[in-house]
């Protein structure tokens, strides 16, 4: 686990600080009070730090000198102070804090939690830095590093081609305008005939900026222009900016197309993605099955447990589902307690035993339900016959169900015409 430090010599401030970020981060928050609790706290070195949160004015350090102890350390640094002139703010960002932030408001707090949460899940994200300058370039790619990024390089825009397509989950791209045999306009254009704006952000910066190369960039695709030499502030302001629109996309996708609860793909995707898959089915002439799994009487669940624990189990048996099926299967929840699994490039042969392990993984688990494990039994009826629409082959798995649950639950059925 991720740890963040944070020196703060008010122990409600620090007590605030932590609830907010415990209830949003999976990170252990470690608190000082002084700067001698700091360096103890440091003493193990700074690799386990993730971030650091520092006030300026502390007991026994009360000029500063902890921003120089903990970037010693090589932490990345957030300062949080109440003291604020321009000289100051200068000062400390010369010393590579990512951040000023200025105590004043309750909105103050809103946005150091924002601004952590950013930097925590930026390590998730992989960014590729674009110039043919190797001072130019190496200047972003230490401040995209600062900022939690993986960091990817390229000299020129063919090279960053081949980056892109070794890395195809790159979300941003931030490239320099003037480079030898491709510009920042050309690979733009290039990026953009692969991968639209809402998949990866691009960046254009140039020394030579001015409006009209800015609109020349955002028209050949770009989504974001800045001026060298840039205010660090202001960079990372854009950056942030440009992946949480990012972010924001996807996650409207994922809500058209997931089931909330479960996190399975839901059934309006499923209806979408069926039939093609009964076409490639067809055009390349291989077989498919499409199954329905029907928790067995679930209702008593809920009435026994409660509505709560009803979805606890749901949540536990995507998981369960997830884990066992294969990457190619397609899982979704089909209505309530069914789920739906396109099982593909699956011999006929083969299927019934797919479906019985499945059965059988359920009825072996131990559900748990708050303090109390729970043990649940299903039945799933399948059909493997080709139709040329997939709703007719879910009608088929559904009528196998209905076999499976007359003739005692907690068992598989293959339709039969």
């Amino acid at each position: 686990m991720k740890k963040l430090l944070l020196v703060e010599d008010v122990k409600f401030f620090n007590a605030l600080v932590e609830k907010h970020v415990k209830r949003n981060l999976d990170v252990e928050v470690v608190s000082c009070t002084s700067y001698q609790e700091a360096v103890t706290a440091l003493k193990g070195g700074g690799s386990e730090y993730f971030l650091a949160i520092l006030d300026l004015n502390l007991p026994d350090a009360p000029d500063g000198e902890i921003v120089d102890l903990v970037i010693g350390y090589d932490v990345p640094a957030v300062v949080f102070s109440a003291h604020f002139s321009e000289d100051l703010r200068d000062q400390i960002l010369s010393k590579n804090v990512i951040d000023y932030v200025v105590k004043q408001n309750p909105s103050s707090l809103d946005y150091l939690v924002s601004l952590i949460s950013r930097l925590y899940y930026n390590r998730n994200y992989k960014v590729l830095i674009v110039d043919d300058s190797t001072t130019a370039r190496k200047y972003v790619c230490d401040l995209m590093t600062r900022y939690q990024f993986q960091v990817l390089e390229a000299k020129d825009g063919y090279e960053a081609l081949k980056e892109l397509e070794q890395h195809p989950d790159i979300k941003l791209v931030i490239t320099d305008y003037n480079m030898p045999e491709m510009d920042g306009f050309e690979l733009t254009r290039e990026i953009r005939r692969q991968y639209p704006k809402h998949k990866i952000g691009i960046i254009g910066l140039s020394t030579v900026g001015s409006n009209v190369l800015s609109a020349k960039f955002i028209k050949n695709g770009a989504n974001d222009f800045l001026n060298k030499p840039f205010l660090r502030e202001e960079f990372f302001c854009r950056v942030c900016q440009n992946v949480e629109l990012i972010e924001y996309m996807d996650n409207l996708k994922s809500a058209a197309t997931h089931d909330f609860l479960t996190g399975l793909h839901n059934r309006r995707f499923l209806q979408d993605i069926g039939n093609n898959h009964i076409a490639r089915a067809q055009r390349d002439g291989i077989p498919i099955s499409v199954a329905l799994l029907d928790v067995d009487h679930f209702k008593n669940v809920n009435d026994t447990y409660g509505h709560s624990a009803g979805d606890e189990v749901l949540i536990q048996l995507g998981e369960l589902l997830n884990e066992r099926c294969r990457r190619s299967d397609v899982l979704a929840r089909y209505g309530g307690e069914e789920i739906c699994i396109i099982a593909n490039n699956l011999p006929e042969e083969h299927s019934f035993r797919l479906f019985d392990d499945l059965r059988q993984l359920i009825e072996d688990h131990n559900f748990n339900i708050g303090d109390k494990q729970i043990k649940i039994t299903a039945s799933i009826g399948f059909c493997t016959i080709l139709e040329s629409r997939f709703e007719a082959m879910i009608d088929h798995a559904d009528k196998a169900l209905y076999v499976a649950k007359h003739a005692g639950r907690n068992r598989v059925s293959q339709y039969q015409p």
